[in-house]
């Protein structure tokens, strides 16, 4: 999900998985289709050279501040509650609501490649393996409603 870097080591979401609003802000019930669309080319790209892809759902975001689920950063009132808790169980439910629509809206849009694998994240510093089975049950119980099955 997250890519890139500006050499500073701090993660840049451009294009966000999230559409942003007039004001700059996240709406965490928007999807924005820039990133799904260049996330399917790049599965594509590496499909037609027999490449497997790793799709990350999440990585572990350098900079709280403009991380989407800071409360400061969206319009839905959803509150991480920081960037080693965000990947944790002991957030409030609407934060892992809104995780789950992101791995559902992944698995939509890569469903179809036979060329990926999911992973639950990079350099996540969850406490734990709650958060992770979480992800991993999201993915496989979406999957069952899908014509194919991913190992995660």
């Amino acid at each position: 999900m997250w890519e890139g870097g500006n050499g500073s080591g701090a993660t840049v979401l451009n294009p966000s998985p999230w559409q942003k609003t007039s004001n700059g802000k996240y709406d965490l019930t928007k999807f924005n289709d820039a990133y799904f669309s260049r996330l399917r080319e790049r599965i594509q790209q590496a499909a037609n050279r027999n490449i497997y892809v790793s799709v990350m759902l999440f990585q572990h975001h350098n900079d709280w501040a403009k991380h989407p689920f800071n409360p400061a950063n969206n319009i839905n009132g959803i509150d991480g509650k920081g960037q080693i808790e965000v990947h944790t169980m002991s957030v409030p439910s609407n934060v892992h609501d809104a995780q789950k629509a992101y791995i559902r809206k992944v698995v939509d849009e890569t469903n179809n490649f036979d060329n990926i694998l999911y992973e639950v994240g990079n350099e996540i510093k969850a406490v734990g393996f709650s958060w992770q089975e979480m992800v991993v049950d999201t993915v496989h119980q979406y999957e069952q409603s899908k014509p194919k099955k991913h190992l995660i």
